[in-house]
């Protein structure tokens, strides 16, 4: 099936932009704190009952379920995720990029005759090492 878009996706846009990764935590805060409502709303709790089983104030809840406020610490995110009767689940993963600098070293790796070359030790630079003079005393 022949692509038949034109031009680039909006996360190329945002990456060129350098606004991608700010773009990303901004939405998984969001997706979060929407996680979070769903489940105060399934249990029936308050923001007050939350702040209570949280052992902080409402107002904290409130920057906790703010969809604009991502800087929300993980154990705070833990807190209300067990509050709610929830695990929060972190993952680390690679990513587009993470995976085409993978591929970057493995392919020089190919043209120097050793696949783990680059994983054992540092790639070396091309440039040759300047010479130090030896200062003699006179």
């Amino acid at each position: 099936m022949k692509d038949t878009h034109i031009g680039s996706t909006f996360e190329s846009f945002l990456e060129e932009q350098g606004f991608k990764d700010e773009v990303d935590l901004l939405a998984q805060k969001r997706v979060i704190a929407w996680q979070i409502e769903q489940a105060m709303a399934e249990e029936e709790i308050t923001k007050a009952d939350m702040a209570a089983r949280m052992k902080t104030s409402r107002t904290q809840v409130e920057r906790l379920l703010d969809p604009q406020n991502n800087r929300v610490q993980l154990d705070t995110l833990q807190r209300a995720a067990l509050a709610v009767g929830r695990s929060l689940k972190v993952e680390v993963a690679k990513t587009a990029h993470a995976v085409h600098v993978d591929r970057t070293v493995e392919r020089a790796c190919v043209r120097r005759g050793s696949k783990m070359a680059a994983r054992t030790r540092p790639m070396r630079s091309s440039r040759p090492k300047a010479k130090t003079r030896k200062t003699v005393a006179k």
